[in-house]
C-alpha cells in the first residue's frame, strides 16, 4: 500500500511474487524491472498518486487494474493485463500499447478517456458504466480479437461511448440500452450486431453486414455525403441524422424490420430498401434516389426522386404528403423525375410541389408526368420553382399528376425598373429562335433565380448610364472655365493693381467628382486631369482680353459594375474682363471638340452565366458662354463683396454602334445636351505684404443652380427594337465653396502663382477641382 508523498521504485531482474493487491494512494510507485519481469503479480488499485512504467511488461497478465483516481503513466511501453477498470483519474499513454487478455470484462470505462492503442486478446467485452453519466472516449486504435460485446449502459449524455479512431479487426456486438458512436475509418470484417440501444456511425465507420435486432437502432449521423456498401437486416430500427447524404447503392437490398426515420439530410435509395415498420421523413429530412422503397411513407419533409439528375423513385406502399411537406422534382426539356407509387398517394392541405428546370431550351405549354399512383387523393396547394420566368400548373388526375410548364414573358415581371422593363418588352417582341445569339441571352435570363438579378441584367443591356457622359463633360468644361476666371480675378485681389501689358499663363488642373446612385443612374466616379494655357493683355486700363487653349481627360467608372468610359476634350476660348478694382464683369466663350469611349459590362450569373463587354466610341462638339459680375469693397487690405454668374453649356454627341457583345451591341443615336448654370455668393480676400513677396489668401461661398434641359433621354436600337431610356441628368441646387492663395514675388523675372480649389456639393454628389496657375 503506497502512501505519503515519496517515491518507491521496483527494479532488478528478479520478479516480485507477493500475491496481494498493490494499492497506490499517494506519492509515486515506479515499475522498472527488466522487460518481462513482473514487478506486480496481483491486482492493482490506483486511488491517488502516480504509478509509472519504465519498461515493458511489468504487471502480471492475469492482473486486474482499477483506476479510481491518480494517474497510471504508461509511457511508450507495452503492458498486458487481464482487465482495466478505468473509473476515474487519468491514464497516460505516450505511444504505449495496452493489451487486455481477459475473456470476461476486458475494459470498463465511465466518463474517462483512453488516448492510446488498445488490443484485446481474450475476446473480453468492453463496458460503459453509466454511474457518473458523461461520455467515455477512445482515441487510439482498437484491435479486437474477434466479435466483441460492447455493453453500453444508458447515461444522461446523448452519446455514452465514442470511439474516434479505427477498429482494425474483430466484430462489434452492441448490447444494453446506451448509445455507442463509431467515428473512425473502421476496417474490421467480423460483422456488426445490434441487440439493444443505439449504434451510431457514418458510411465510413459502419462496415459490412449489420444485423439490428428488435431492441436495437442503427443510426447514420454525418455531415458529409457517403455510400454505405454493406447490408442491413433484422427487426430493429434505422435512423438517418445529420445534414449529409447516405447512399444505398444499386443493386444492394437493405431490410429494416422496424421503423425507418429520416430526421435530417438525405437518404438516397438507389437499390432496394424494405421498411416493414413504415418510414417517416422528418421536416429536415429528404428521401431521394432511383431505387425502390417497399414501405408506407409519412412525409413531413421532402421526397426528391433522382440521384443528382433525372430519375424514377418507386414506392411499393402508400405515401402521405403531410402539411408542410414537399415533393421536389427536376426536369429537362424532354423528361422529368417521376415518383411511381403502387398504393395510395395522399396530399394533405398545405403540401408543396417544387420543380427545378435543369439547363436547356424549353417550350411553353409542355406537359410532364410527375406522379403515377394507384390512387391520387388531394391536391397540392402550392406549386413553386426557383426561377421567376418559369411557371408550372399541376393537373391532378385519378392516378397521375401532370405538370404543365409555361415560359413567362420577361416583361410580365411586376417590379422591374422602367428602363429594364423597356428592354424586357424589346426581348419579348424580338422572340428570338434557337440558334440565334439573342435566344441564348434570353435563356441566361430565364435561369436567374431572383427578379432582382433579372432586373440588374436587363439594366446592363441598355445605355442609360451614358447619359452622365454629358454631366461629366460639363464638369470638365467647368474646370477650364475656373482656370479662365482665376486668371481674370487675380488682378482684382492684389494690393496694387497689375500694370497693363501682355503676358501668358499656364494652369495644370485636376478634377475629382463622384455621383452616388440616384433614380435612373448607377452613379459614377470620374478623375479628370487637364491643362490650360493662355495669352492676354490690356487694350486699355479697364479692359483685359485674351485667348486660351485647354485639354481634359476624364476617366470614368460607373458604379454597380456597369462599365467604364473616357471623355476627352480639346478647347479654344476667348475671355475678357471689364471694370475697376471695385466692380468688374468677366466673360468667356469656350468651344471644344470631344471624343468619347465607353465599355458597358454585361454580366449574368445563374446556371447559364454570361459575361460580355460592349465597346463604343463617338465624337462630339460643344460650345459654352460664361458671364460673371463681381463687386469688391476694399476695407484696408481686405476686399469683400458679392458675385453673380451665369453659364450656358451646349454639347452634341454623335451616334455610334457598339462592338464586342454580339447580339447585345447597341446602335446609339446622337443626342444634344444643354444646361443653364446660375451661381451667386460672396468673395473675400486679404492682401499680406511681406519683405520679398505678397500673399493673398481668398475664399468664396455660394449657391449653384444647375438647370438641365435636353439630354436625359438616350435612344438606341437592340437588333430591330428601339429603346428610349431615361438616365440621370439632374437639375439641382448645390452648395459651392472655394479658396486659394495668390503669391507674387518681388523679382521681376519671377512668375505670379495661384493655387485654387473649387468644390460643389449636393445630395449624393461632390465635385472638386484643383488648379495651379503660373502667370508670366
Amino acid at each position: 500500500n503506497k502512501t505519503n508523498a515519496g517515491t518507491l521504485q521496483f527494479s532488478g531482474a528478479a520478479p516480485n511474487t507477493y500475491a496481494g493487491n498493490t494499492t497506490v494512494n499517494a506519492g509515486e510507485l515506479i515499475l522498472a524491472k527488466n522487460a518481462g519481469v513482473n514487478a506486480i503479480a496481483g491486482d492493482v488499485i490506483i486511488n491517488g498518486g502516480l504509478l509509472t512504467l519504465q519498461n515493458n511488461e511489468q504487471i502480471a497478465n492475469t492482473s486486474i487494474m482499477t483506476i479510481n483516481g491518480g494517474t497510471f503513466a504508461m509511457g511508450p511501453f507495452t503492458e498486458t493485463i487481464a482487465t482495466l477498470n478505468y473509473l476515474g483519474g487519468n491514464f497516460s499513454q505516450s505511444g504505449g500499447n495496452l493489451i487486455l487478455a481477459s475473456a470476461g470484462n476486458a475494459l470498463t470505462m465511465r466518463n474517462t478517456t483512453l488516448n492510446g492503442n488498445v488490443t484485446t486478446t481474450g475476446g473480453g467485452s468492453i463496458v460503459f458504466d453509466a454511474t457518473n453519466n458523461g461520455t467515455a472516449q477512445m482515441l487510439g486504435t482498437l484491435n479486437l480479437s474477434g466479435p466483441t460485446i460492447f455493453d453500453i449502459q444508458n447515461g444522461t449524455a446523448a452519446e455514452d461511448m465514442v470511439i474516434h479512431s479505427t477498429i482494425t479487426s474483430g466484430g462489434v456486438i452492441k448490447n444494453n440500452t446506451g448509445t455507442l458512436v463509431l467515428l473512425g475509418p473502421n476496417t474490421y470484417g467480423g460483422g456488426t450486431t445490434i441487440n439493444g440501444g443505439v449504434l451510431q456511425g457514418t458510411t465510413t465507420s459502419l462496415q459490412g453486414a449489420i444485423t439490428t435486432n428488435a431492441a436495437g437502432t442503427l443510426a447514420f449521423n454525418q455531415a458529409f455525403d457517403g455510400t454505405f456498401t454493406g447490408t442491413i437486416s433484422g427487426a430493429g430500427d434505422l435512423v438517418k441524422d445529420g445534414t449529409g447524404t447516405v447512399i444505398f447503392p444499386s443493386p444492394t437490398a437493405q431490410t429494416v424490420g422496424g421503423t425507418t426515420t429520416i430526421n435530417g439530410g438525405t437518404l438516397q435509395v438507389d437499390g432496394t430498401l424494405t421498411g416493414t415498420g413504415g418510414t417517416t421523413i422528418g421536416a429536415n429530412g429528404t428521401l431521394a434516389g432511383t431505387g425502390t422503397v417497399i414501405s408506407n411513407i409519412s412525409n413531413f419533409g421532402t421526397i426528391a426522386p433522382g440521384s443528382g439528375g433525372i430519375g424514377t423513385l418507386s414506392v411499393t406502399g402508400n405515401i402521405t404528403m403531410q402539411s408542410g411537406s414537399t415533393l421536389d422534382m427536376e426536369l429537362t426539356p424532354t423528361t422529368t423525375d417521376l415518383l411511381n407509387v403502387s398504393g395510395t398517394f395522399t396530399i394533405d392541405p398545405n403540401a408543396t410541389f417544387f420543380f427545378t428546370p435543369l439547363v436547356g431550351d424549353y417550350t411553353s405549354g409542355q406537359t410532364y408526368t410527375v406522379v403515377q399512383g394507384g390512387v391520387i387523393n388531394g391536391t397540392f396547394t402550392q406549386v413553386n420553382d426557383p426561377f421567376p420566368l418559369f411557371q408550372g400548373t399541376l393537373i391532378h388526375q385519378a392516378n397521375a399528376i401532370l405538370l404543365q410548364l409555361e415560359l413567362l414573358p420577361i416583361s410580365s415581371l411586376p417590379n422591374l425598373d422602367s428602363n429594364a422593363a423597356k428592354v424586357a418588352a424589346c426581348l419579348d417582341a424580338e422572340n428570338p429562335q434557337p440558334g440565334e445569339d439573342l435566344f441564348d441571352v434570353v435563356g441566361s435570363l430565364r435561369f436567374l433565380s431572383t427578379e432582382e438579378a433579372i432586373d440588374k441584367a436587363l439594366l446592363q443591356m441598355q445605355p442609360s448610364p451614358f447619359v452622365s457622359l454629358a454631366v461629366i463633360k460639363q464638369e470638365s468644361t467647368g474646370y477650364i472655365r475656373n482656370a479662365l476666371y482665376e486668371r481674370l480675378e487675380l488682378r482684382a485681389r492684389e494690393c496694387a493693381e497689375e500694370k497693363t501689358g501682355y503676358g501668358f499663363w499656364l494652369a495644370p488642373l485636376m478634377g475629382v467628382s463622384e455621383q452616388e446612385k440616384r433614380h435612373k443612374g448607377p452613379g459614377y466616379n470620374a478623375l479628370t486631369p487637364g491643362i490650360a494655357l493662355g495669352f492676354d493683355g490690356f487694350i486699355w486700363d479697364a479692359f483685359q482680353v485674351g485667348g486660351a487653349l485647354g485639354y481634359t481627360n476624364s476617366d470614368i467608372t460607373w458604379k454597380s459594375k456597369r462599365g467604364v468610359g473616357r471623355t476627352q476634350g480639346i478647347y479654344a476660348s476667348l475671355y475678357g474682363r471689364y471694370g475697376t478694382e471695385v466692380a468688374f464683369v468677366e466673360s468667356a466663350l469656350i468651344g471644344g471638340y470631344d471624343y468619347y469611349t465607353t465599355k458597358r459590362e454585361i454580366k449574368m450569373g445563374g446556371l447559364l452565366p454570361l459575361h460580355r463587354h460592349a465597346k463604343g466610341s463617338h465624337h462630339g462638339f460643344e460650345g459654352s458662354a460664361h458671364l460673371k459680375g463681381v463687386i469688391q469693397l476694399p476695407v484696408g487690405q481686405t476686399k469683400l463683396g458679392p458675385y453673380l454668374g451665369v453659364d450656358f453649356l451646349y454639347s452634341r454627341e454623335g451616334s455610334y454602334t457598339e462592338t464586342g457583345a454580339r447580339s447585345l451591341n447597341l446602335k446609339v443615336e446622337g443626342k444634344s445636351n444643354t444646361m443653364l448654370l446660375s451661381e451667386g455668393g460672396m468673395n473675400i480676400s486679404h492682401c499680406i505684404i511681406l519683405q520679398r513677396k505678397t500673399l493673398t489668401p481668398f475664399a468664396q461661398i455660394g449657391a449653384i443652380w444647375e438647370n438641365r434641359f435636353a439630354g436625359k433621354e438616350i435612344e438606341s436600337h437592340l437588333t430591330a427594337c428601339t429603346l428610349k431610356n431615361i438616365g440621370y441628368y439632374p437639375s439641382r441646387l448645390l452648395f459651392g465653396a472655394s479658396g486659394g492663395l495668390n503669391v507674387k514675388w518681388g523679382l521681376k523675372t519671377a512668375p505670379k502663382a495661384s493655387l485654387f480649389y473649387k468644390g460643389k456639393y449636393g445630395q449624393g454628389y461632390q465635385d472638386h477641382s484643383f488648379t495651379l496657375e503660373l502667370i508670366y
